[in-house]
């Protein structure tokens, strides 16, 4: 029954996988490794937007990388790393900054699943990368967020602070990029300098 399962998941949404992999073994690998990076780049995004699922059980994350169960989710409004939106979470289980943790820990609930055809210690391998590619996506669509086009060793630091500050505030997490959005840059004395377009989120 999993092989068919997994079979038919990749033939129709991972097409690529199937013509490029004949072994089973690899072609159940590149899938784990593909829903791994889908994973990473969805709560990349809820974090930099400052989504919360609220409910993110196994059942309720997808293997395409997508946003299911509209249950009590919410966005952040006041900034608070610990918020939880979903009041049966008592123990913050699910809170804003323990998304990224909450999704690594269902990848490997996914990879034991997966154990009979796929060997742990290679999902476990494709697992490693998970919080180091976190990191470096997140910080880099933070800066496109804040407009940053150049690469400094403490970029994140940056992050970290300006994040900090909103906590100590209790700035509301859309607003302060939109109040952001409109300063001006240092030494211009027009809109010259600033982008034709701005990214959105």
């Amino acid at each position: 029954v999993l092989t068919t399962l997994l079979d038919y998941v990749i033939s129709a949404h991972y097409p690529e996988i199937k013509s490029l992999h004949e072994d089973p073994e690899s072609r159940y690998g590149a899938f784990f490794s593909s829903v791994v990076s889908r994973t990473i780049d969805l709560v990349v995004l809820w974090q930099a937007v400052g989504f919360c699922h609220g409910v993110l059980n196994t059942d309720n994350m997808s293997i395409l990388g997508l946003t299911i169960d509209y249950g009590p989710f919410g966005f952040l409004d006041r900034f608070d790393p610990d918020h939880i939106c979903n009041t049966t979470d008592r123990n913050g289980r699910y809170t804003y900054k323990k998304q990224p943790e909450s999704c690594l820990w269902n990848l490997e609930r996914l990879a034991d699943a997966l154990s009979p055809v796929l060997p742990r210690e290679k999902s476990a391998e494709m697992l490693k990368r998970f919080n180091e590619e976190f990191q470096a996506k997140f910080l880099k669509k933070m800066k496109q967020k804040l407009g940053l086009r150049s690469d400094y060793e403490d970029d994140g630091d940056l992050i970290d602070s300006l994040f900090e500050t909103m906590h100590k505030t209790g700035a509301d997490f859309t607003n302060i990029f939109r109040c952001l959005s409109r300063l001006q840059l240092l030494g211009s004395t027009s809109d010259e300098e600033k982008p034709k377009s701005w990214p959105t989120f």
